[in-house]
This record gives structure tokens, sequence and C-alpha cells, in this order.
């Protein structure tokens, strides 16, 4: 045997046993929990299960015209804001004052002016490692 198929079979022995150590983990891995200890929970069940004759489908609702075109037409990937409060009464005794509504304009948008970036880098100067071509030979010909 070779000095190079020895040290082939050596790979091959320590792959093997990797590969052995792996299903040997993997297997005690994926096997279940104990369950001795784990107490299952009770299924809560009506005291007075409908009989299966008592099932019915209320066709009155689903006749409902009303309903079903406002759930038509409303589209629910719209944003709904909330409608305004209603408007409030002054109390009995309390002075009227006329109440000043403030309106909070919104500010506009902030614009950020980045930098231009970097100039890239000027290109490494190889000259010192390139072997300048050696003039042709005198010997060929």
């Amino acid at each position: 045997m070779k000095k190079q198929d020895r040290q082939k079979l050596g790979v091959l022995g320590v792959l093997l046993l990797v590969l052995g150590v792996t299903v040997v983990f993997a297997y005690r891995m994926n096997q279940p929990q104990v369950t001795s200890a784990v107490q299952p929970v009770p299924v809560k069940t009506s005291a007075n299960p409908p009989a299966p004759s008592e099932a019915h489908i209320r066709l009155d609702l689903l006749e409902n015209s009303e309903t079903a075109d406002a759930v038509a037409k409303r589209n629910l990937f719209q944003y709904r804001q909330a409608p305004p409060p209603p408007p409030t009464t002054p109390q009995r005794g309390a002075a009227s004052v006329a109440p000043n509504p403030t309106v909070n304009p919104t500010p506009p948008p902030q614009v950020v002016n980045r930098p231009p970036p970097p100039p890239a880098p000027a290109p490494p100067n190889l000259a010192p490692f390139v072997k300048p071509p050696s003039p042709p030979s005198e010997a060929m010909e």
C-alpha cells in the first residue's frame, strides 16, 4: 500500500466517524420528549350539545340585500378616518367662551442633501512587478 493510499484511507475513516457521530446526534435530537410528567388537558364538552337535526342555515340573513350592498362597497384597503366627535354643548352657569380652533399644519417633508460619494481610488502601480520584455536572442537564428 502506498503512502498516498494510506492517507486517503485515513481521511475516509475520519469522514465515516464524523458521519456516524452526526447520525447518532440527529437520532437522539429527534426522539419525542418523555411525556410521563405532562398531564393531558381535559376536553370540555357542552352539557347540552345541539341535536344534529337542529342545524339550520338562516336564509333571512343571507337574503338581506341592504347589508350585502354595504359590505360589497366598502374598500378594505383604504384608510378610514374616525368620524369627528360631536360638538360639546356649554354647561349651565359656565361662561360662554368661543373655543379657538388651532390648526396644526403638517411640516413639509425634510429633504436630505447627501454629499456625493468620494472618488474611486487610483489603480495600483504594477510597474515594479512587471517583467520587461527580453530582447530577442540571437541564438535562435
